[in-house]
């Protein structure tokens, strides 16, 4: 239905490939939700890294490195796709998954149960309206919150962030050669 562009399991549902010799170990699958929001702690915890403040999302190295499942995977995980906004003049296409529920909201909510239906053909959102309504209140509040502006982090919260994935950056070109040739935190 368009990668990139919308906002559906096939463009959302993505493989994370960490290779980390020494640090991880190998082949291990991952079978919980996960989202970028958690690849910055991550590396910081792989790595030893030093961060200005805390960081949004959670490490997944315990998980990696054990027989274990996603932590907190109760939580909800925003998600958005502003692509189309920019160059089709759409309107953003914003959402929550949680538990197995996904909500988008586009101009027409949609509600989708990902168990039942993980191919997201059968909107739930006017027989599913209490759920609707909750989840959409939640990404309400998600999205007014310094969590999620435009979406970006803004105000000194993104400026601790960018300075951390720089760090990141530095570190992993110090690790594998000069920054310029690895074109990372530059």
């Amino acid at each position: 239905r368009g990668h990139g562009l919308l906002t559906y399991e096939e463009t959302l549902r993505v493989p994370l490939i960490l290779h980390a010799p020494g640090r991880l170990p190998g082949r291990r699958v991952v079978r919980g939700r996960v989202a970028l929001v958690d690849l910055l702690p991550t590396l910081v915890e792989l790595f030893s890294l030093e961060t200005v403040g805390g960081l949004d999302g959670q490490s997944l190295v315990p998980v990696l490195a054990a027989d274990s499942e996603v932590q907190g995977s109760e939580r909800s995980l925003y998600f958005e796709s502003l692509v189309g906004t920019k160059e089709k003049n759409w309107s953003p296409r914003t959402g929550l998954v949680s538990g197995d529920y996904k909500l988008i909201e586009v101009p027409e909510l949609e509600l989708y149960d990902l168990v039942q239906d993980p191919g997201e053909r059968r909107n739930l959102a006017s027989s599913r309206r209490r759920l609707a309504a909750e989840m959409e209140g939640e990404l309400e509040r998600f999205a007014g919150s310094d969590e999620a502006q435009d979406g970006a982090h803004n105000g000194a919260k993104g400026s601790r962030d960018q300075a951390d994935l720089y760090r990141v950056g530095d570190r992993f070109a110090h690790l594998n050669g000069d920054a310029a040739s690895q074109g990372v935190g530059t």
